[in-house]
């Protein structure tokens, strides 16, 4: 998936947030030293348009020198976009371009909003308001890590619409997961093109999910043999960033010995990958790690 100027890849993590803990734990674990503040804006009134947080880049390859914008929106969700000029505004009216109508952006591929600037760099729209009823009260929660990363917590008054979480990594790597109560509906992701008022449906997320999304995509692939020389189907095989240690990708090697693994990391970083033997048949053989790996 792409928009037309910064191409984009969204990546299941494989991993199920049992609790809004456990999910923020997994999220901790993906930084460099502890978190140094946290500021809490709320906004009380479904007329303000939105609240609005700079963080670190997630299209860092193509822009890294454009600030980064992320708005809450009362009755839709969360928007995230680039502002080349370091302004406050290109999305000013949000609220009443969304509004009650957001729904129409799920049953037809593409709608255009005519009341809206052209976004120079595009935009991501995270709809987490289903139903786009009337919503009295947004808060974000903003947690900022001593490497520079920013965690977001996102939260609405209305029990259809779920928490939403996201870690905006120095690197580049923008993390997420989704959670709320039984009425809690799934969001939405779309994006808008590059000076496109066009706004394009990429499809639903599921709740309870860690996803990755990476400016650019980088693959790892290769063919695993057991000590019988034979295809080594279930093994795992998993990336780590080097210099942090950090899980980038994962994946379990097929029938015939082979792994694709996309993995969330940027050109040119330094991986160490380790194979597991977890097939649940003897002979046990032990982890064998392969380091220094240039993507």
């Amino acid at each position: 998936m792409n928009n037309d100027t910064d191409p984009y890849l969204v990546i299941d993590n494989q991993y199920v947030v049992n609790n809004e803990a456990s999910g923020v734990t997994y999220l901790n674990n993906q930084v460099m030293g502890a978190s140094i503040n946290k500021t809490t804006q709320s906004n009380s009134s479904s007329v303000v348009p939105n609240l609005s947080q700079t963080v670190p880049n997630p299209w860092a390859i193509s822009n890294r020198y454009y600030e980064t914008k992320i708005h809450s929106l009362n009755d839709a969700g969360v928007v995230v976009f680039l502002d080349p000029f370091g302004l406050d505004g290109d999305f000013p009216s949000y609220s009443d371009i969304l509004g009650n109508g957001v729904v129409s952006f799920y049953t037809t591929p593409t709608y255009q909003y005519a009341r809206i600037p052209k976004p120079t760099y595009g935009a991501l729209l995270f709809t987490t308001n289903r139903t786009a009823q009337a919503n009295d009260v947004n808060t974000i929660e903003s947690t900022n890590y001593g490497d520079g990363s920013v965690r977001i917590k996102a939260t609405w008054s209305s029990s259809d619409i779920a928490d939403m979480h996201m870690l905006f990594h120095i690197d580049g790597s923008l993390f997420l997961f989704f959670i709320g109560g039984s009425q809690a509906k799934k969001p939405n992701l779309s994006f808008m093109s590059a000076n496109s008022l066009l706004l394009n449906n990429i499809g639903d997320l599921s709740l309870n999910k860690v996803y990755c999304i990476r400016s650019t995509s980088v693959n790892m692939s290769g063919v695993v043999k057991n000590s019988f020389e034979q295809a080594a189907e279930g093994f795992t095989v998993m990336a780590f960033q080097r210099s942090t240690g950090r899980m980038v990708g994962k994946t379990t090697v097929n029938a015939d010995g082979s792994y694709t693994m996309s993995c969330a990391t940027v050109k040119g970083d330094i991986l160490f990958a380790v194979c597991l033997d977890d097939d649940g048949f003897d002979p046990n053989i032990e982890g064998v790690v392969i380091d220094r790996i240039m993507v």
